[in-house]
């Protein structure tokens, strides 16, 4: 899975990527199972998990992955 946008990690167990329109995308550090984190994030945005555990931000171009319960 390649959505051909902005990527890195997010700690050394998950990698994101952010596609043109600014989608955020999350997945385990095996490329496998990918989940939409969010629409129109870019590297301005947050979002926060489906299951309320998760709060995701960029801060000086790098997703931050924090734990809110």
């Amino acid at each position: 899975f390649s959505i051909q946008g902005e990527n890195g990690w997010v700690d050394e167990f998950l990698r994101f990527e952010v596609n043109p329109e600014g989608d955020l995308f999350v997945a385990d550090f095996d490329g496998e199972n990918w989940r939409k984190m969010g629409e129109g994030v870019e590297t301005r945005g947050m979002t926060i998990s489906g299951n309320n555990k998760w709060m995701y931000y960029f801060k000086n171009g790098t997703l931050v992955r924090e734990k809110i319960s």
